[in-house]
């Protein structure tokens, strides 16, 4: 859609400084549509209002497109604030959980997840560290230890 709306805003701006530059462009692109639709005189003497309307036509599409690209930046952005959030919200309750049961697998492998997810990976490995300590045969733990070696 956004590069449909780039194409015809790039289009109108062509078609417009046509129809200012010069009459016998105009007078080409004319005759590719049917004579019955346009006049040719008729376009030629209002060419100067027909340019002025493809461009606001360029200018419009322009501003749609840009308006466009903007809105969709500005929802990742808040997407991502609100996983952000999410994550601090979960690392906050996982480890009050751990506080009470620090040697609980299953929370340890959530808190090690949320951990990785917020970018703290020193503290990701030491809780998947303690998990392999606890158990040593935990696969989970030893697959996101393997990927940090790499």
């Amino acid at each position: 859609m956004l590069l449909a709306i780039y194409f015809l805003s790039a289009l109108f701006f062509i078609l417009g400084y046509l129809y200012y530059s010069s009459p016998q462009k105009a007078q080409r692109i004319n005759s590719f549509f049917n004579e019955k639709v346009f006049n040719d005189r008729y376009i030629i003497l209002k060419r100067k209002k027909i340019s002025v309307c493809f461009l606001l036509l360029g200018f419009l599409c322009s501003v749609i497109a840009f308006t466009d690209a903007s809105l969709k930046e500005r929802r990742a952005a808040r997407n991502e604030a609100v996983t952000h959030a999410i994550y601090c919200d979960a690392l906050y309750i996982y480890g009050k959980l751990l506080k009470e049961n620090p040697d609980n697998a299953d929370l340890l492998v959530k808190y090690g997840y949320v951990l990785e997810s917020l970018g703290s990976s020193k503290k990701a490995r030491a809780v998947w560290e303690k998990l392999l300590s606890l158990d040593p045969q935990n696969k989970e733990a030893q697959e996101r230890l393997n990927v940090f070696q790499r």
